[in-house]
């Protein structure tokens, strides 16, 4: 059977959807290419290939937004809660992904000093 390009963008939508709905566990690339029912092998590279990220990088920026929302809206919840309940292992693993996200995603677009 011969899949097409739409065919490939549903299935990793699947792929995505299953991955929002989980970010509390910690998936296995295996168990997220049979959520779309693809081969672990082939998943990894249609998912980059339409996604434009890994499907490692999709689920920490997930976790990522997911946490800093539940910061921004629960400021007097506990920090390390809210990291293990995103899927982070510590406070200490969060902060540093929290970091790392930052500086890809906002240094580079902050003006230049004169």
């Amino acid at each position: 059977m011969r899949h097409t390009a739409m065919d490939y963008r549903k299935r990793v939508c699947q792929a995505m959807n299953f991955i929002s709905g989980n970010l509390n566990r910690d998936l296995s690339l295996e168990e997220v290419a049979g959520a779309a029912s693809f081969s672990m092998f082939h998943f990894h590279r249609i998912f980059k290939a339409v996604v434009g990220e890994t499907v490692a990088g999709f689920t920490r920026r997930l976790r990522l937004e997911f946490a800093a929302n539940r910061l921004l809206s629960n400021q007097h919840e506990d920090i390390t809660t809210i990291a293990i309940d995103c899927g982070f292992s510590s406070s200490q693993n969060f902060a540093k992904a929290f970091r790392q996200h930052l500086l890809l995603v906002w240094l580079p677009k902050l003006p230049e000093e004169n």
